[in-house]
């Protein structure tokens, strides 16, 4: 039983595995690339908050990529805020208590706080390279 359980994860794995090198390249329309920017973005976070705590890398390097960490903050926070409303304004047209120019706006303000969230990953990645 203990195998089978093993092996039905193997799809998964492999969906995974082909979405982890760019997951914005298979997102599709705004919200899909919203998460993948906010997926991306807690990848990266996570290998920030290793290297930064890590004493034998040197402080010069930990500092850059701490500083790019932190300038990125209120940009996925931004980012984080513009789904939330998207989705909000989404779920109200569904309901039919608004109107699709309001959500066109929502989707644009999405697709503006991704479009700059992906240059602040960027910019920690530059960092995290030594760049």
């Amino acid at each position: 039983m203990k195998a089978l359980r093993q092996y039905s994860l193997i799809p998964l794995l492999l969906l995974l595995a082909a979405c982890v090198n760019n997951p914005l390249k298979v997102a599709e329309g705004d919200e899909e690339k919203a998460y993948a920017a906010l997926g991306i973005y807690h990848i990266v976070q996570l290998q920030v908050l290793n290297l930064v705590q890590d004493q034998t890398i040197p402080a010069d390097y930990r500092k850059r990529i701490a500083a790019a960490e932190n300038a990125a903050l209120p940009v996925i926070k931004a980012l984080d805020d513009a789904l939330l409303s998207y989705l909000e304004v989404k779920d109200a047209l569904a309901a039919g208590t608004t109107t699709d120019e309001k959500v066109r706006i929502a989707a644009a303000n999405l697709a503006s706080w991704t479009l700059k969230a992906q240059t602040s990953v960027r910019e920690i990645s530059l960092a995290l390279k030594g760049a």
